[in-house]
């Protein structure tokens, strides 16, 4: 696929409400994907303090098809997901899984 064809299939993508996702053409195959999301801050334990985090993957398309991209562009949000669900575990109020810290667990 071109990366334009790319860019337009991730522009039909849906994650959850806070989360935005775009697209844009790095190469004549290969798309950027960009992932935008407004979410508490895992650092305030009131969970008040809103945190913008960006992200961002470059993708080759020239050999991908629509389930492939698709299943990459899912992986890079499955990643995001760890990283902030290791921000959040606590035990013993704690962060073992912190991925910030040199010495986690993970």
């Amino acid at each position: 696929m071109t990366s334009a064809e790319a860019v337009d299939i991730v522009s039909r993508i849906r994650y959850r409400t806070t989360w935005s996702l775009a697209a844009g053409e790095a190469a004549h195959d290969w798309v950027n994907v960009f992932v935008h999301l407004n979410e508490p801050d895992a650092r305030d334990k009131t969970g008040r303090t809103p945190v913008m985090i960006y992200a961002s993957i470059g993708i080759p398309v020239a050999d991908a098809d629509e389930q492939g991209l698709l299943r990459q562009v899912f992986e890079f949000i499955c990643n995001i997901e760890r990283h902030e669900a290791a921000e959040w575990f606590r035990y013993n109020e704690t962060r073992p899984f912190d991925p910030h810290a040199r010495d986690h667990l993970s």
